[in-house]
């Protein structure tokens, strides 16, 4: 096994298949392909409901840092998947004659709808703390909604792959502008989860394989700098969100600046 991503900070987590209840036993690419960012959504969602009944407690330190954490994290990483779909990858499959139900793309102004009535809870929540219960509800329903959807998409996606006759290095060429179109920014809070999930729905060898094909400008940082800060800003604090004592993350120092 080629190893490329390391960390001394954590161990990657063990392989347990896929969480996916459409694709449990991934047979090509076609299939292999849509789980790369769902697992990690789906992973981001039992954490989300595993700090819910936390949240209840109405903690100010735990508002705060929930709120600041699934802006800056889960709801950009959301974001950028959405935003890729729509713009490069729906409309590559198209063009080669791959069909995709028109919910695909009606689901996402729900599912933004729905983020935006979540935003608007946790500011409604620093000062008035009634709403909590009413917040978890909403939440714990939003994350069973999304799965859902992400569900729909995998009985789609493979399907209308295989009907466009797409090489998977024609469609690794797709990626790649996605990739692209994601900028540093999105590629800093989508890579990290994405991987960690890799490895328990692949495997690490699996994770270390598919993070070998990525540019070597994005493995740099992403070795260097953002699986620190994803370990530091994203998994201490969800395990911390899941806790009882106040937590405020650590702003790692990034591996590239150490090296210069």
């Amino acid at each position: 096994m080629t190893v490329t991503f390391t960390s001394d900070l954590f161990k990657w987590p063990s392989k347990v298949g896929p969480s996916s209840a459409v694709i449990k036993n991934p047979k090509d690419w076609q299939d292999e392909g849509i789980l790369v960012p769902h697992e990690a959504f789906r992973w981001y969602h039992k954490c989300i409901r595993e700090i819910l009944p936390k949240m209840k407690h109405g903690d100010a330190w735990r508002l705060e840092l929930f709120q600041h954490w699934f802006k800056t994290y889960y709801l950009e990483a959301l974001h950028h998947h959405h935003d890729s779909e729509e713009n490069i990858y729906n409309p590559a499959i198209k063009e080669r004659g791959g069909r995709l139900p028109p919910n695909i793309v009606t689901d996402h102004k729900t599912i933004m709808d729905d983020i935006e009535k979540i935003l608007a809870y946790l500011d409604k929540m620093h000062h008035d703390k009634s709403v909590i219960p009413e917040f978890c509800t909403f939440t714990e329903k939003f994350t069973h909604d999304v799965d859902g959807h992400l569900a729909d998409e995998e009985r789609n996606y493979p399907r209308a792959l295989r009907e466009t006759g797409m090489t998977h290095e024609e469609e690794q060429q797709i990626i790649a502008k996605l990739l692209q179109s994601a900028g540093l920014g999105g590629n800093k809070v989508l890579l990290p989860p994405i991987v960690y999930a890799m490895c328990m729905w692949k495997g690490e060898p699996g994770m270390q394989e598919f993070a070998s094909q990525i540019p070597p400008p994005i493995r740099l940082l992403a070795q260097n700098c953002w699986i620190p800060e994803f370990y530091h800003q994203n998994l201490c604090v969800i395990e911390a969100l899941k806790g009882d004592e106040p937590f405020h993350p650590e702003t790692p120092q990034c591996g590239l600046c150490v090296l210069q």
